[in-house]
């Protein structure tokens, strides 16, 4: 008797976690920023990315309270508070890089320590030349980019320092060994809210690459 409520159990308990999963993957789909695969490697792309409109705003602090922070203004933006009021399609990924300063001494650019940018990416339709609505809040600054390359590694669990470093190693070997040559900050691209699961979420880290082919 024993065994079989063990059995039961574990059946009601393998169904809500299967229930659980699928939920997470569909509860909460939003549009993604398009782009064009050039290449693919296991877990790494050669992307191309159209020009696209962003939402961002520079925060002070670590890694983890910038891009809290920085989150709720830029969501308080899509959510409202803007010129017209109007409220703004949420777009995945949440985009995080460390702010470029100028080396006095050089033209060369270092990321700066404890200074992000948080970016939204607008949704299609908005461009240069059809800007979305002005933000209320001026620390959050509307920007056009054209188009750019990237390379590109994909990965789950959680966005920790140790999870985030090492697949930036791995890409950046991958890098060097095939003589690409990229430029700026990491982007660290998150796709997923707090609550799922962390084999489920997706994360990725792009580099700009300088050219390509």
């Amino acid at each position: 008797m024993f065994i079989k409520l063990c059995f039961y159990a574990f059946i009601v308990f393998l169904a809500i976690f299967v229930a659980t999963i699928i939920w997470q993957m569909n509860a909460y789909k939003v549009s993604e920023s398009s782009y064009l695969t050039l290449k693919t490697e296991g877990p790494i792309t050669i992307r191309q990315y159209p020009s696209i409109t962003v939402a961002e705003v520079e925060m002070n602090g670590d890694r983890y309270y910038s891009i809290n922070s920085g989150f709720r203004l830029l969501a308080n933006y899509i959510f409202g508070e803007n010129k017209e009021k109007l409220k703004i399609a949420m777009t995945a990924p949440v985009i995080q890089t460390q702010v470029m300063s100028v080396n006095p001494h050089s033209t060369n650019k270092k990321p700066e320590d404890n200074k992000w940018i948080i970016r939204f990416i607008m949704p299609a339709g908005y461009n240069k030349t059809k800007l979305p609505p002005q933000p209320n809040n001026l620390q959050v600054k509307i920007l056009s980019f054209s188009e750019k390359k990237y390379i590109v590694i994909r990965f789950s669990g959680f966005n920790t320092d140790t999870n985030l470093n090492s697949h930036l190693d791995a890409l950046k070997n991958y890098a060097d060994r095939n003589k690409l040559h990229t430029v700026g900050s990491p982007l660290y691209a998150f796709y997923n809210p707090p609550w799922i699961l962390p084999f489920l979420r997706r994360n990725e880290i792009m580099l700009e690459l300088q050219k390509y082919p």
